[in-house]
């Protein structure tokens, strides 16, 4: 066995695993090489479904925040909500190149921890894309602060699915930890700037569950980076059932939220 092939075989005991150049990680753990390049996600397709879907959210909050029955607005909620969920069973397959063990969907080749993030982070980034219209009608700067926001749970949500990273991880929780505490800071004291510096706001469902998905993507991703490598379980058919029931309480939960972020009424407080 030549220096190389015994570079390849070796694996990390402790911590994150260690990569031969040229080589990268499959679901078991194992090293296989692949054409330089070959693995990359595709950069205009991850930045095509994140406009799409995007652009979907934030439609939904601009014209359903206009009068409309409460079912139909719930319908078109589950649509979008059902959009973010199966986008990213689909991205890994799809987007993530020819890496051993991506043929399958995320449902079937991920853990319900790192799966459970994706989706924590991709209803977060649909809810705040859906209050867009109505923070930059208060103040400019609100809105802005939502797009940035929305845009980067959006894009993690994705990445964490097909090319997850310890310093991705670190940051997702970082960021998702700042902006939990920034709805805090907003609902007991004020935003510190513009109309509402010193004036609290008030919470409603949608505002209240995105910052929940918030604190569970944080934990998500401490949990992940603790634990060595996001792969390091191999996925069994427990696994796939656990994914199967976190997606359909998230995506139930997200519906409503959204449905929140509209008016809510009669089944939920409106986003505050």
């Amino acid at each position: 066995m030549n220096s190389n092939t015994a570079d390849q075989g070796e694996s990390a005991t402790e911590g994150w695993p260690s990569r031969p150049e040229g080589a990268v990680l499959s679901s078991t753990g194992s090293a296989a090489t692949i054409d330089a390049g070959s693995g990359a996600p595709d950069i205009l397709t991850l930045c095509l479904i994140c406009v799409g879907i995007g652009a979907l959210a934030t439609w939904y909050g601009v014209l359903e925040a206009q009068d409309g029955h409460p079912l139909l607005k719930l319908c078109r909620a589950m649509v979008l909500a059902g959009a973010g969920i199966t986008g990213l069973l689909v991205a890994r397959p799809f987007m993530s190149g020819p890496l051993p063990g991506n043929s399958h969907s995320a449902l079937v080749s991920l853990g319900p921890v790192r799966l459970g993030a994706a989706w924590l982070s991709m209803s977060a980034a649909l809810i705040h894309f859906a209050v867009i219209k109505q923070h930059f009608e208060e103040y400019q700067l609100y809105g802005w602060f939502f797009v940035v926001v929305a845009t980067a749970q959006l894009v993690w949500a994705v990445l964490v699915v097909v090319r997850p990273s310890r310093p991705l991880l670190v940051g997702g929780a970082l960021g998702n930890a700042l902006v939990a505490g920034t709805w805090v800071l907003t609902r007991t004291y004020g935003s510190l700037i513009g109309p509402d510096a010193t004036r609290p706001a008030t919470a409603g469902f949608g505002d209240i569950l995105s910052t929940i998905f918030e604190v569970g993507l944080v934990l998500a991703a401490v949990i992940l980076v603790r634990s060595g490598w996001p792969e390091h379980d191999t996925p069994t058919y427990r696994t796939e059932v656990v994914n199967f029931g976190l997606g359909i309480g998230i995506a139930m939960l997200t519906v409503l939220a959204l449905y929140s972020t509209v008016g809510g009424s009669p089944f939920v407080s409106k986003v505050g």
